[in-house]
């Protein structure tokens, strides 16, 4: 059946290649192939033995465990020989061909039924054929990459599993490498700690996804190209901009074997797909509701479990002006949060929301003596203003949105000008940077989390302004919505 596959790619030029997928003991994940077409993976191939159901309805329990991860790639050929079934994403095959014959002795004569006509052959074409299709609206990203990125969290679990079954050195002592297990092992101590009794493994997992996935979101942002090029590269381009987000997948991307790459693929060419500038056409606020969206789809536990909500706009409106109107009025800061003596600090930054409303209420109040002072006036606050972030998706947005606002009011002031952190903010400032011994210094991620510590330890701050994640409010979902705001003015 794959070498049917090839056969027929290979006569539309497709040079089409079946890379098979090794089984772990109770994996759940894995397609039998992963299908590379023109130098990139277009699809899966799942084969089931002759007379086996390759229909949802007639799976057994372990098929159907297979099932629910294998539906949310988006493009999937079933086959038991007989029946071929490709999926697009969902429940029900796009597209159903049936031949006729025996298997083991119809050779040549195997043939597709009459009532199919040619339907085998337009079924491997589409399939061989995939693309993505272009990404204009906040809905269809969500609804593109969440399932992606579901199945890419799986599979970084298998390998896990993987790893830990595999001997630590063979006969000739020679050690067999295990990336996942090393990168488990640092960043679970430098960015990914568990405070909350997460399986250490899952928590690993979960957050190496959306890093990748929001990396390389915030790298087509900002038009570094994706597709045919190596993860090296990418994360060094993004760097440029974003220094944090590229180190961290540089990192996280740069022991990943071949076939691991080719898990990942197929979510880099989604990304790929995205137009940003269509999308914010369309949502202007695109960033406001980007990530809360994302983990509705992609772990509704999740969401509840990390008390992730936005912020009414409304809200965050009021709490800086009433903050501002404190500075002026309290506390002799007579310019409110663009006097030069206000430093502000954001230790539950999320994505950005409370941050940007201060830039652009500067931006307006000192826009009162003239348009030319926007852009100097922005300038002089960004030094001032602080934010704190652990959720590395999280903090992509929040660079994505700032760096919108730090565009709309046409400045010169560019992102690494603010002080946003990668960091825990409740972490210990005495101790964290003992934990970097496995990176260089001079690391961008080492001086990342320094530059935090020494805010903790020494910054004198004026203002603090926050809607912390307030887990309990959470497990309601937010129906109705209670806000444990923090506002400290001194």
């Amino acid at each position: 059946m794959a070498k049917l596959v090839e056969t027929f790619g290979a006569r539309w030029k497709l040079r089409p290649r079946l890379h098979p997928e090794y089984s772990l003991p109770e994996a759940r994940v894995r397609p039998d192939y992963a299908v590379e077409t023109s130098g990139r993976i277009t699809g899966f191939l799942e084969l089931k033995a002759p007379g086996h159901d390759v229909t949802p309805d007639g799976f057994t329990k372990r098929d159907r465990e297979q099932w629910e991860l294998m539906r949310r790639l988006p493009n999937v050929l079933y086959s038991n020989g007989h029946t071929w079934c490709l999926y697009r994403g969902g429940s029900r095959p796009l597209r159903t061909v049936r031949l006729e014959g025996d298997l083991y002795r119809s050779g040549s004569r195997l043939r597709i039924s009459a009532a199919d006509g040619g339907a085998f052959r337009d079924l491997l074409r589409e399939f061989l054929g995939w693309q993505p299709r272009r990404i204009t609206t906040v809905g269809q990203l969500v609804s593109s990459i969440a399932p992606l990125c579901q199945y890419l969290r799986e599979e970084v679990l298998e390998q896990l599993a993987l790893e830990r079954r595999t001997p630590d050195g063979t006969r000739s002592r020679r050690l067999v490498p295990k990336p996942f297990t090393a990168l488990a092992h640092h960043w679970s101590k430098v960015l990914f700690p568990s405070t909350d009794g997460q399986d250490p493994d899952h928590l690993f997992a979960d957050r190496y996804t959306q890093t990748i996935a929001f990396a390389l979101l915030l790298a087509r942002i900002e038009n570094v190209p994706l597709a045919d090029r190596n993860f090296v590269d990418v994360a060094h381009e993004l760097k440029a901009e974003n220094t944090v987000m590229g180190r961290a997948l540089q990192l996280l991307t740069e022991t990943v074997d071949a076939e691991f790459a080719r898990r990942i693929d197929t979510l880099v060419q989604v990304i790929d797909a995205v137009d940003w500038e269509a999308i914010r056409a369309r949502t202007p606020d695109a960033h406001v509701h980007l990530y809360e969206d994302f983990l509705q789809e992609y772990d509704r536990d999740l969401r509840k479990r990390s008390g992730t909500y936005y912020t009414p706009p409304r809200l965050v409106k009021e709490m800086v002006r009433f903050t501002d109107a404190v500075l002026r009025t309290r506390l002799g800061c007579v310019e409110g949060f663009a006097d030069e003596q206000v430093t502000i600090v954001d230790p539950a930054m999320g994505t950005g929301t409370f941050l940007s409303e201060i830039i652009d209420r500067v931006a307006e109040e000192r826009s009162r003596r003239g348009e030319g002072f926007r852009g100097e006036a922005v300038e002089q606050l960004a030094g001032r203003l602080i934010g704190f972030e652990r959720q590395m998706a999280a903090y992509a947005v929040a660079q994505m949105r700032i760096t919108q606002t730090l565009r709309k009011q046409v400045t010169d002031t560019q992102l690494g000008d603010l002080r946003l952190h990668l960091a825990d903010t409740l972490a210990d400032p005495y101790e964290r940077a003992t934990l970097f011994t496995f990176l260089p210094d001079g690391d961008p991620l080492v001086e990342n989390t320094r530059k935090a510590d020494w805010i903790k330890r020494e910054q004198k701050v004026t203002v603090m302004i926050s809607n912390p994640p307030d887990r309990e409010r959470a497990e309601g979902e937010g129906g109705q919505r209670r806000f444990r705001s923090v506002i400290l003015v001194g």
